[in-house]
């Protein structure tokens, strides 16, 4: 018997090219976070950058290249954050570090992934 398979099209963000650097990119964005307790760390680790993250700074972005500084505004999160690891899995995902669950915005902690909105300072 033939096997019915949904092929699910990975969606890349649609950016338009910012006028100024302080210029949002259009587009949905969306983030999430992670904490290195909760995957067994004692420590900070590393990003994939090879910088030692830093809690509350570090973003994880399959889109943007190490070292981009961004400014992001969402609901619980706001400032300047640089990108320092990846492996999100989502080309329009932002991943919050964090050294410990205590340290995240108790509404960001219970909601989990929220909408942002993102310009890219550098």
């Amino acid at each position: 018997y033939p096997i019915e398979t949904e092929v699910i099209a990975r969606t890349e963000p649609i950016i338009v090219e910012p006028v100024t650097k302080t210029e949002p990119l259009s587009g949905y964005w969306d983030c999430t976070y992670y904490a290195a307790t909760s995957m067994g760390y004692t420590y900070h680790p590393c990003g994939a950058s090879g910088n030692q993250l830093i809690s509350g700074y570090s973003v994880a972005s399959d889109y943007f290249p190490f070292g981009t500084l961004l400014y992001i505004e969402s609901d619980y999160m706001n400032g300047r954050f640089r990108v320092d690891d990846c492996g999100v899995g989502n080309y329009n995902t932002i991943d919050f570090y964090f050294y410990d669950n205590s340290e995240i915005p108790e509404g960001f902690l219970n909601t989990g992934r929220v909408p942002i909105t993102i310009t890219v300072i550098e």
